[in-house]
């Protein structure tokens, strides 16, 4: 009887790594970040239930969160989820959303916090307007990291 005493123990041990893959589908809340009333820092806007199997994709439901699908051309994460590349439509650069500096900056970090809080492996999110690094008079479409965020990410 001893012989199955180590595989058994064995396996309880092996088991919540097995199963912690599906764990990260599960059912669990986002948190998504818009500029205070003065526009002085960002504070939690709202938060959402999130089901991978009922919503998809994480990033595609975040942006849909933040309300910039409709800017949104495409994007791609990284296979270790460590890169998130968020493509716009050139329809974005005329668009209420990044006019003024203060509502550029919002732009770029309303999304930045709200994915690194909700994406504990993401280190870089590339920002691209038709495919390509660019500035506009307030917004950059650059990269930025999550060390760049420390401030609100922990």
């Amino acid at each position: 009887m001893k012989k199955w005493t180590k595989p058994i123990i064995a396996m309880m041990m092996a088991l919540p790594l097995m199963t912690a893959p599906l764990a990260a589908h599960a059912e669990q809340q986002v948190i998504v970040y818009a500029p205070n009333k003065t526009a002085t820092k960002l504070v939690v806007e709202h938060k959402a239930p999130y089901s991978y199997h009922e919503d998809g994709l994480l990033t595609k439901f975040l942006m849909h969160e933040l309300g910039y699908t409709r800017y949104l051309k495409s994007y791609a994460v990284s296979h270790s989820e460590k890169s998130v590349t968020l493509n716009f439509k050139s329809t974005l650069a005329n668009s209420q959303v990044v006019q003024g500096s203060t509502g550029g900056q919002f732009f770029t970090d309303r999304i930045a916090v709200t994915f690194f809080k909700n994406m504990p492996r993401l280190q870089t999110i590339d920002f691209r307007l038709n495919g390509k690094k660019t500035s506009l008079d307030h917004v950059n479409f650059m990269s930025v990291k999550r060390s760049d965020y420390k401030k609100y990410v922990k």
